[in-house]
């Protein structure tokens, strides 16, 4: 054994002995341990042998028979949950027990307990529940009912094997409380007789049946039987004025506690947990429900002591009430101390109707109040600290127009000796207003008549008041007294003073009020001093006149107030009916106020009217503000816009928003007045993309303006009407080089649309003007704005449209301006071409007066000025010319292209050109085809296509010409194939020309125009088949064959415009009638020769074949002459000279008829006689004179026998006057080009 422990010593501690100081020192436990331990030891060492034996044996009993009891306690719980799982166990016979006990603690009322149940809570725990739980009157009417009941037993009770409940608590009742007009809060109704306790009962089954049901009733219930059986209760045929008199159920509570004996000490607490209440009075029933509700009942010190804790739901809403009541028999009061919190009183106006005024207040409101109530109900003293919540207050007159706090505080005491209630300082705060008043209401009597009043004094000094949506600073009221009286006998108000004010501003009013409580009339007279505008508006009510209010207050920034009076006088039913939307006569409410110097905004975003004297008025529900003499808008250019006879009318305030009326007339320069119409939100003169500063004149104009009192009035809310005249109007440069210099337009505005017609003069050219605009369209929807004229050459040039070198004649115009949503105004033109004459020389084109055709295109202004003329259309009789065109800023022709030219239905062309720098037109025309008659008719009339064609532009731009051309359609169904032409033009001449093409497909023609420097141009055409180009250009269609040279000089000489040689060799002439009439006349020697449709075929088929035709002509003024012509053949010969008038298809041509061409060739071959005989160059020996004259088409054929008898030096005395002066023939060119059989198609020359 160790050395370290004893074994002589039994009960030494088994511990290590201490080595020096590695030991640590026991603790106080340590000790405390070592000597129990020591202790008990010894006592097991006293006990004797046989003893320890038994009680090791018990022990063993003990524990085997502790684990079956607990076994059998685990199987009993758990038989108990299992027979609990399938639903509760009834314990039926405690009912009788705790039914007993309970009543007999009640005065009054008792309980009726329809059963007791065991059942699991939620949490599986254990409930005792009492189930069918009502509370009855002592009449045994039952006026709650609850499905269960919790109840807590008193210990003591228990241990007095009782059963004695100290608490109840009703777990979803449903209970009536009645609030009985002169008596207060009660559970039961007036006592009924036997008739209507009939029909009680019969009610009672329905209600009994809506309590049956476990979910809580809407806000607004209509339970069967409820509203009846509160009917029945209240006996009510009309409302009465209310009582508060919490003194009946005081004296219950109270009286239930002294009633309670030694064996029911135990019941401390009656409590509801959410119920559902039906508040019953005259006007209805309205339902609450209690979240929570406790009452503890106590007794301290001789006194009893009720108290209680509630959780209310309302609307939504959830508020908190406490309160300590006292009853105290000694004094016969009760002491009564109660806290609210968040109760807002609109949300339990319908539970006491009598009580108007908790439905003017709609916030939060808690406080704090102890006060005493006499047994006999009266207030003995108390006093009571009320703080308000942000909420909003109502006028009893206006349910619309609250006025709005941020919070406040009041402070009341009542002393029951002096019969006064004390305010002290009531604050209210809103914004940067401060209402601060403090005052008191005494009971005293009056002494001229003896009977009791109720005055008030109160006075407000420091009080502030603001309105910032205004932009009104606060301004500190030195005077706000408010004296009146109140006489409970008559229940009327008199009010003797209520003044305000701040330094010499001043309101003072004083008047009446009767039947308060029953709605009786109000009459009241005031006064208001001059005054500044902000000051009215700091202390205006949102409630008096809110529309007017709010009118003034946005749109009157500055005004001074120069005085006016106020005066009410409205009956009982005047009143009455104002809650139902009623009328308002004149004579009831009034009010005139004078203004000056004021400001007025009237549309957002306008400038304001600025006015001198005006004056407000109300009478009535109209508010009428008037502007009698002269007021103006000065817009932002300085500008000013007059304004007279003025007004602003509402018609009716009553509306929450009322509609207001502004009638004016004004005048002044259009300019200011366009200006005042483009501010936003208007735009109307940039809605048609228009400058207001280009345009000045007169206006005059009446308007009127409607729209709805708001904050944030839109525009189109806004109706407006009027009709105005703008006359004299004058503009600067308008671009496109255009001024307005007259002229007069009228406006019609209307509700939905403004409208302008009229007539301008721009450039002195009278244009007719229409346009409307739609309020509500948006921009894309909007009709156009037109503008429309008849322009005449003059006018045409007025405004700067070089057009007259194409067109002639009266062309009446149209243009359409569209808005569109996103970019600049549409421009649309139209114009009517079928009177007008037009012209394109350049291809030899007329359109006739008389010939349909309409233009249209829009009408696109550039940055750089220029006009894009896109999807340009002109159609009609067989024309469709469809593309585009530019025009510079210079109003001459930049560009255009033209995908589709058809003047009829043999020309299908794509033309297009472009202006270069060098003031050049390059031109391309390629196309299947084009009709070239006009063009070939105009190179017979020197290039004319009519007598007054219009003279070319001056200026006129460079050409560079290329044509490509597959077929040009001539004359007697011939053409011309694979035309193709280039040519240039300067100087409004052509200085070149490269055409080619084959007649009919086959026949070479070619024409060439040179010039060379300071020479005259010269052009020069072969063809291989004569009488193909002739029918082709329409020049003679009875040439057959044949080859011709043409060389004229296209700059003329001598006075003509072009002068030229034909030369055509080896030809035949087929059926030509002239030809043949001369030949028969001459032969027949008659003298003159009618035509005869019988004799027609004299020759009609005959062929004469020719060697030579020389023809020496000019051209002068559209007239094609011939000068000494010459033709001869084997068998006649003939020459002519005289004028041949393509354009009006005229001819008078003479000349002399040669037979026998050949043998009088012979003889005039012979010297000097030969000459003598045969005349002139190409006549012979014997000859006979003939003339053609008339239509080309019938001519008249004349010839004289008597000149074949006359030598030839005499022969020109028989001669017809027909012959012009002999030309020069044209310069000959040094190198005249061949028929060429490469595509190059002949050209117009001029």
């Amino acid at each position: 054994m160790d050395d370290r422990f004893s074994s002589k010593n039994p009960h030494r501690e088994l511990v290590p002995e201490r080595h020096g100081r590695n030991l640590a020192k026991p603790s106080k436990a340590q000790v405390q341990l070592s000597r129990l331990s020591k202790s008990g030891k010894v006592l097991a060492d006293a006990i004797p042998g046989s003893v320890k034996t038994a009680s090791r044996h018990s022990f063993r009993v003990g524990w085997r028979l502790s684990a079956v009891l607990a076994l059998m306690f685990s199987l009993a719980v758990g038989a108990l949950y299992a027979r609990l799982l399938t639903g509760p166990i009834s314990f039926a016979f405690l009912v009788p027990a705790v039914q007993d006990r309970l009543n007999a603690q009640f005065d009054g009322y008792s309980l009726r307990v329809g059963g007791a149940i065991l059942r699991l809570s939620s949490s599986w725990g254990l409930e005792f529940r009492l189930a069918d739980v009502s509370v009855v009157d002592e009449n045994n009417q039952e006026i709650a009912k609850a499905p269960l009941a919790s109840v807590d037993l008193s210990e003591t009770s228990l241990l007095k094997l009782s059963l004695a409940p100290s608490q109840i608590k009703l777990l979803g009742p449903k209970i009536l409380i009645f609030n009985l007009p002169g008596k207060g809060l009660t559970l039961t109704p007036e006592s009924t007789t036997p008739a209507s306790h009939q029909g009680w009962g019969a009610s009672q089954a329905g209600l009994a049946d809506a309590w049956q049901t476990s979910e809580v009733s809407p806000p607004s219930p209509e339970v069967a039987g409820v509203h009846q059986l509160a009917r029945q209760g209240l006996r009510l045929t009309e409302p009465r004025a209310f009582t508060f008199d919490p003194a009946p159920i005081l004296r219950r509570l109270f009286a239930t506690i002294g009633k309670r004996g030694a064996s029911s000490q135990a019941l401390k607490s009656i409590g509801l947990q959410d119920a559902v209440v039906y508040f019953a009075n005259e006007n209805a029933v309205s339902t609450w429900r209690v979240a929570d509700f406790q009452l503890k009942l106590d007794e301290r010190g001789g006194n009893s002591i009720v108290g209680g804790k509630l959780t209310l739901e309302r609307n939504g809403s959830v508020w908190h009430a406490s309160f300590t009541a006292e009853n105290r028999p000694n004094e016969k009061r009760y002491r009564v101390t109660a806290s609210v919190q968040d109760v807002v009183p609109k949300t339990i106006w319908d539970s006491w109707p009598s009580i108007d005024a908790l439905k003017l207040v709609q916030l939060p409101v808690s406080g704090d109040a102890h006060f005493d109530i006499g047994y006999d109900g009266r207030l003995a003293g108390g006093e009571a600290e009320i703080r308000l919540g942000a909420g909003r207050f109502f006028a009893p007159f206006d349910q619309k127009h609250p006025a709005v706090i941020d919070g406040g505080t009041l402070r009341v005491s009542y002393d029951k000796a002096s019969e006064a209630i004390i305010v002290r300082p009531i604050e209210m705060r809103w914004d940067e207003s401060l209402l601060t008043i403090s005052g008191r209401i005494a009971r005293e009597i009056d002494p001229t008549n003896g009977k009791p009043l109720w005055r008030a004094d109160f006075d407000g000094r420091g009080t502030r008041l603001s309105a910032p949506q205004y932009a009104v600073a606060p301004v500190a009221l030195d005077v706000f007294r408010i004296e009146g009286a109140y006489d409970e006998e008559t229940d009327s108000v008199a009010l003797k003073r209520f003044e305000l004010g701040s330094h010499a501003s001043r309101l003072a009013f004083s008047g009446q009020a009767s039947r308060i409580r029953s709605g009786g009339g109000i009459s009241l007279v005031g006064d208001i001093s001059p005054m500044p505008f902000s000051f009215l508006k700091a202390i205006w009510p949102v409630f008096m006149a809110n529309g007017a209010r709010e009118w003034a207050g946005t749109n009157l920034p500055v005004a001074q107030v120069t005085g006016g009076t106020v005066a009410v006088n409205l009956t009982a039913d005047q009143i009455a009916a104002l809650d139902v939307g009623g009328d308002i006569p004149e004579n009831a409410v009034s009010m005139r106020m004078g203004l000056s110097g004021a400001k007025i905004y009237h549309i957002k975003g306008l400038p304001p009217i600025e006015t001198q004297d005006t004056q407000l008025r109300i009478k009535g529900r109209r508010f009428v503000y008037d502007i009698p003499g002269e007021a103006r808008i000065e817009v932002p250019s300085g500008k000013v816009v007059t304004f007279t006879d003025g007004q602003l009318l509402i018609d009716d305030l009553r509306p929450e928003f009322p509609d207001a009326d502004i009638r004016f007339k004004g005048g002044g320069e259009v300019a200011a007045v366009l200006e005042l119409l483009d501010q936003p939100p208007l735009g109307y003169v940039k809605a048609v993309g228009f400058k207001p500063s280009l345009v000045n004149g007169q206006i005059q104009a009446s308007f009127e303006v409607k729209f709805p009192l708001l904050a944030n009035l839109k525009f189109e809310q806004m109706s407006i009407t009027g009709k105005s005249r703008v006359s004299d109007i004058r503009s600067g440069a308008i671009p496109g080089g255009v001024s307005v210099n007259g002229g007069a337009v009228n406006f019609d505005i209307s509700e939905k649309a403004i409208g302008a017609n009229g007539e301008i003069r721009v450039n002195g050219v009278p244009v007719t003007l229409v346009w409307q605009r739609i309020f509500d369209a948006p921009p894309d929807k909007q009709p156009t704005l037109r503008l429309a004229s008849i322009l005449n050459e003059k006018a045409r040039d007025e405004l700067g449209l070089n057009v007259n070198h194409m067109v002639k004649g009266d062309l009446p115009v149209a243009l359409a301006i569209a808005l569109q949503r996103d970019g600049p105004p549409r421009i649309m033109m139209e114009a009517n071409l079928t009177n007008a004459d037009l012209f394109l020389t350049a291809i030899g084109w007329r359109k006739p007066p008389g010939q349909k055709a309409t233009v249209a295109c829009d009408v696109v202004r550039r940055n750089d000025n220029s006009m894009l003329f896109d999807n340009f259309a002109m159609t009609g009789d067989g024309i469709a010319i469809n593309g585009r065109a530019v025009m510079n800023d210079k109003h001459r022709l930049a560009s255009f292209s033209f995908p589709e030219f058809s003047t009829n239905a043999l020309t299908h062309l794509s033309i297009a050109g472009e202006l270069t720098p060098q003031n050049i037109l390059k031109v391309q025309a390629k196309g299947a085809s084009f009709d070239g008659r006009q063009f070939f008719k105009t190179l017979l009339s020197a290039g004319k296509i009519a007598d007054k064609e219009p003279a070319p532009l001056k200026d006129e731009p460079g050409l560079d010409l290329n044509v490509e051309i597959e077929t040009v359609f001539g004359y007697y169904d011939t053409s011309v194939k694979s035309v193709i032409v280039d040519a240039k033009r300067r100087g409004g001449k052509f200085t070149s020309i490269e055409a080619a093409g084959k007649i009919n497909g086959e026949s070479p023609v070619a024409v060439h125009v040179d010039q060379r420097t300071r020479d005259a141009r010269i052009l020069s055409s072969d063809a291989t088949d004569a009488g193909s180009a002739f029918r082709l250009v329409g020049f003679y269609g009875a040439m057959r064959g044949g080859t011709m040279s043409l060389r004229m000089n296209l700059d003329g000489s001598g006075g003509t415009d072009k002068s030229g040689t034909l030369e055509v060799r080896r030809f035949a002439v087929v059926g030509d009638q002239v030809v043949g009439r001369v030949v028969s006349q001459a032969e027949k020697e008659g003298a003159r020769y009618k035509p005869d449709t019988k004799q027609q075929h004299v020759y009609a088929g005959d062929v004469f074949q020719f060697d030579r035709m020389l023809v020496p002509f000019s051209i002068t003024q559209s007239q094609f002459q011939l000068h000494d012509a010459a033709i001869n053949g084997p068998v006649i010969g003939a020459t002519i000279r005289g004028r041949i008038d393509f354009a009006r298809e005229t001819l008078a041509l003479s000349g002399t008829y040669v037979p026998l061409y050949g043998f009088n060739a012979v003889l005039g071959v012979v010297p000097v006689l030969g000459d003598l005989l045969k005349g002139r160059e190409n006549e012979g020996v014997f000859g006979i004179t003939f003339a053609v004259q008339g239509r080309t088409s019938n001519p008249d054929v004349i010839v004289n026998p008597v000149s074949m008898l006359a030598p030839g030096f005499l022969r020109q005395i028989f001669e017809f006057e027909n012959a012009p002066a002999p030309a020069q023939a044209p310069e000959q060119p040094q190198q005249v080009p061949q028929a060429q059989t490469q595509q190059r198609p002949a050209a117009k020359v001029r």
